[in-house]
């Protein structure tokens, strides 16, 4: 965010910049999106979603609870965009990760691997899910958040778009499964 009323909070990291950098990144130069995607990984990724804020900030409160409390920072689900782990946003970080992480040369195999690692979570979660897909967000660290939608449809959309990305983005030479 730029602009905002406390001018602290134009230096917050937030997970916003890998939808900017997934649909435009003609936008973008390429080694500082590359650092960019290094730091939400290390900073933001969780095993489901992707924090709303980066954990050193102080407003950061990861887990979101809609009822009525004596905490103002949490109370009446207040802290929606200070933490917990949206998980359509991990769809995004993993669409721009394979635009810009990868060099062009990058073995398919590669690339494969590395965003097979990073969804493993997910493939786990939809297998023992009663709904079979994924949830809106996540508390800290992937816990379960009762007071969010237990089935999303854009989580498990924006997981398909960044595979499908990756199916164009490189030539297979077999069609082993994801």
């Amino acid at each position: 965010m730029v602009g905002t009323k406390c001018e602290w909070a134009d230096y917050q990291l937030r997970p916003n910049m890998c939808v900017a950098m997934a649909v435009a990144p003609e936008l973008f130069n390429k080694e500082h999106a590359r650092g960019a995607i290094d730091i939400v990984e290390k900073v933001l990724v969780g095993p489901l979603g992707v924090k709303t804020l980066d954990p050193s900030d102080w407003n950061y409160k990861p887990n979101y609870d809609s009822t009525e409390t004596d905490e103002y920072k949490t109370s009446k689900g207040f802290n929606y965009h200070q933490g917990p782990e949206w998980v359509w946003c991990f769809g995004y970080f993993l669409r721009a990760k394979i635009i810009f992480h990868f060099p062009p040369q990058t073995e398919p195999v590669k690339i494969r691997n590395s965003i097979q690692q990073l969804i493993q979570h997910h493939r786990q979660y939809i297998k023992e899910d009663k709904w079979q897909g994924l949830p809106e967000l996540t508390n800290a660290n992937g816990k379960e958040c009762a007071y969010g939608c237990p089935t999303q449809a854009w989580s498990s959309a924006t997981i398909l778009e960044a595979l499908y990305d990756m199916y164009a983005l490189v030539k297979w030479e077999d069609d082993e499964e994801i």
